[in-house]
């Protein structure tokens, strides 16, 4: 960092660090008045206006409040928080269909704007003292981890000798969590009343679909800003059961909701798969019972899908005899993949606006596609085909040296000393003298 200064906020999380890490027992008690503070609501500002978003129940965007006024708007948010009149509006519920998976739905509770800004200040304050609890096997939603980061740790365990894989999936972490459960494992560490009724709040408010209210019985609302620290928080239990009696079963690697537990012999990950249900059903959740299941990675055997790739043994080309753990993209990875292309392109490779028009191919778009297509194949004599045009332009013909209706030119735009060079001004394919007084200027 050098001797560059801490900003006001990077300071309280890096003394709220601190304090949790040097004193694992502490539970903190004035945690509430930080989250109205002036500097940490402008960066909560700063994080929502970065992500953007659909505007809650309320219909109020991010746009239409920076248009009114975002420093009165900080400043009535600030003071109902401090005066204790600041309630959570309903969610509003929506559906979204899952990437990859043709039919299937997902619901998104979206809250407004100024739920928003106040859970992303309580998740800058909370985040630190939770952050030095986490263990190193949880990889999702945390500083400086990413999904890379996980899947490196299984290859590792995997060419250790580890062939046995338990891959497991939660069904409906996020809407099935326990309130009392959740509420419990942050109380290990927060002992803020007014912090504690904030969370509470958050989790018991209504949804609002199809024009009626319903009460949240259970779970986190999956779409706001506090949701990813929340499920870290409670599916720690998890961690800390690994770190125990879990050890001697495998290694157990998490990304938020989704984990695998990498063990060297079936017996032992059968009872992985028992000890992590039991963990998880004093958190309310369960394991899904079609999407949970045990593979042999031995000699490439079988594979497993983990965070966007599909994981394999592959034999070595160089040690035959021996397999390694590689990776590549899921066919759900490419299937979303395939379909955002579909979205932003036309047939013709063109790209879509915002307004679905497309966008005009330029003079020097279509200079280089005829160069990708008139540039022969080193070593190989040009033959004879039909160069695409662009709509409105008449084809050409090339062929080769002995019968061709232009002479043979290194590249497409550049001259060459005592040749003829091609020239794309958009009335057609030409040539002319290299010795040209001066170039043709670009249309564009």
């Amino acid at each position: 960092m050098g001797d560059r200064p801490l900003d006001k906020v990077r300071a309280l999380q890096w003394t709220l660090y601190r304090c949790a890490k040097q004193e694992p027992e502490r539970r903190f008690h004035a945690l509430y008045g930080h989250v109205f503070r002036r500097d940490v609501l402008w960066r909560a500002w700063a994080g929502v206006c970065a992500n953007r978003g659909a505007p809650g129940v309320d219909g109020m965007s991010v746009d239409a409040v920076a248009a009114a006024g975002v420093e009165e708007f900080l400043q009535d948010l600030a003071e109902r928080l401090r005066a204790g009149t600041y309630r959570p509006s309903p969610l509003r519920r929506v559906m979204i269909p899952k990437p990859g998976r043709a039919g299937e739905l997902r619901p998104l509770s979206i809250p407004t704007v100024a739920d928003r800004v106040v859970m992303t200040a309580a998740k800058l304050v909370l985040e630190p003292i939770f952050e030095a609890d986490f263990l190193p096997v949880s990889y999702g939603f945390r500083p400086k981890r990413s999904a890379i980061d996980a899947c490196e740790s299984v290859r590792v365990e995997a060419n250790r000798g580890r062939e046995w894989v338990l891959e497991a999936d939660i069904r409906d972490c996020f809407g099935s969590i326990g309130h009392d459960a959740l509420v419990a494992q942050v109380a290990r560490r927060v002992v803020d009343r007014s912090m504690l009724k904030l969370i509470r709040g958050w989790l018991r408010v209504g949804v609002l679909q199809d024009g009626g209210s319903g009460p949240a019985g259970a779970g986190t609302p999956q779409g706001s800003a506090i949701s990813p620290l929340l499920a870290n928080i409670a599916l720690h239990v998890l961690d800390e059961a690994w770190q125990d009696e879990g050890r001697r079963f495998g290694v157990l690697v998490r990304y938020c909701d989704d984990f695998v537990i990498v063990c060297p012999t079936r017996e032992r990950a059968e009872r992985a798969r028992e000890l992590a249900g039991a963990v998880l059903a004093g958190l309310g959740l369960r394991l899904h019972p079609d999407k949970t299941g045990i593979v042999c990675l031995a000699n490439g055997g079988q594979g497993f899908d983990f965070l966007g790739f599909h994981h394999r043994k592959v034999e070595s080309w160089r040690r035959r005899g021996r397999f390694y753990l590689q990776r590549w993209p899921s066919g759900r990875a490419m299937r979303v993949l395939r379909e955002k292309i579909r979205a932003a392109t036309d047939r013709l490779g063109r790209e879509v606006l915002h307004d679905r028009q497309l966008r005009p191919r330029t003079a020097r778009d279509l200079q280089q596609s005829q160069a990708r297509h008139l540039r022969p194949t080193m070593g190989q004599t040009p033959r004879r085909r039909l160069v695409q045009q662009a709509p409105g332009v008449p084809p050409i013909r090339e062929r080769t040296q002995g019968g061709s209706a232009c002479q043979p030119v290194n590249d497409v735009g550049k001259p060459c000393a005592r040749e003829a060079h091609a020239r794309f001004d958009g009335r057609g394919l030409e040539t002319e003298p290299s010795q040209a007084t001066a170039p043709v200027p670009d249309p564009t």
